[in-house]
């Protein structure tokens, strides 16, 4: 998959291309992206996915909880394995947004040959969000172009959309965040030394930041499985400030993997969150504290009873 931030690098004679947010790649993404690709596949044309970056919806301040499902390399990783051939990332300014949807349907034809386009039934591009369904039907006719339009996914009564799962994950409900997602929603990023506070009171942890542009889910306590250097083990992660210790602490992401130590500092962790077990919380005592993650950790040994950690996700194919 060749990775660009322009339209006007390139120039293709065809091409089949889908145009959005795609934050997530949620299975409703999945369906209309792959439905793009075997098409391309069958007439011998690439396929390419025109995205922004900041997404409109941070862009444009559309939700309290600013922040990305899939920042754009995570993004990517998954398109690649769809099998894109073209991702073109363009950079979301107010001059971008105030382009006719007349003239940037031309300039892709005009650069990247497009000739056939694929939407989902609530898309709209241009300024003042003009280019809807009914605009690029007539512009179908008009600039010679076929235009396809894929259903919405429905699951569990509800359409699947990014706002949606952005909505569970906000609340902590990170089980059906997964469900629509097709995987469980993942933080990755590099292991930083933290306080050892954790080694101190015998719970040492695997600490990381939460990556700018993350949305960040509740502060708390979490199922999660981790994969360091190529090996997933089973986990309990805490998102939060550590209130027993400090009063006013940087935001942390600790991972404790019960049986397990080693030196992995400056190596990058994925930690994927299968469950919230429990809200952030401030012990009187260290003695508490222990007590509360040994429930915490039983807590978890009941969640991969039930739940065996099979393989980890692929987000697919």
């Amino acid at each position: 998959m060749k990775l660009l931030d322009s339209y006007d690098q390139i120039h293709l004679n065809q091409s089949a291309i889908t145009i959005g947010g795609y934050d997530g790649i949620h299975l409703g993404h999945r369906m209309l992206i792959r439905s793009m690709v075997d098409y391309a596949r069958e007439n011998d044309v690439p396929s390419i996915l025109i995205t922004f970056n900041p997404s409109p919806y941070i862009f444009f301040k559309r939700s309290h909880n600013i922040g990305n499902i899939t920042l754009p390399h995570e993004r990517a990783e998954i398109l690649e394995r769809i099998g894109i051939d073209y991702l073109i990332t363009l950079p979301f300014t107010n001059e971008l947004a105030n382009i006719p949807a007349n003239v940037f349907i031309s300039e892709l034809i005009k650069h990247l040959g497009m000739n056939s386009l694929w939407i989902g039934v609530d898309f709209s591009l241009g300024k003042n969000r003009e280019g809807d369904q009914k605009a690029l039907q007539k512009l179908e006719q008009t600039l010679n172009f076929k235009l396809f339009i894929i259903p919405q996914l429905i699951l569990q009564n509800s359409v699947v959309s990014s706002t949606r799962i952005r909505n569970l994950i906000g609340h902590g409900n990170v089980k059906e965040a997964a469900c629509l997602l097709g995987r469980p929603y993942a933080i990755e990023n590099e292991v930083i030394h933290g306080a050892r506070v954790g080694h101190k009171i015998g719970v040492p942890t695997i600490n990381m930041m939460l990556p700018s542009g993350k949305l960040l889910p509740p502060l708390g306590v979490y199922v999660t499985r981790i994969c360091v250097n190529g090996v997933w083990e089973k986990g309990i992660t805490a998102i939060g400030i550590r209130p027993t210790f400090y009063q006013d602490g940087d935001l942390v992401i600790e991972t404790f993997i019960p049986g397990k130590t080693g030196n992995v500092y400056g190596k990058t962790a994925k930690v994927e969150l299968l469950d919230f077990v429990r809200p952030e919380m401030k012990f009187c005592s260290i003695k508490e504290l222990q007590n509360q993650i040994s429930r915490d950790v039983e807590y978890m040994v009941q969640y991969f009873q039930q739940n065996p950690m099979d393989s980890p996700e692929t987000a697919s194919s």
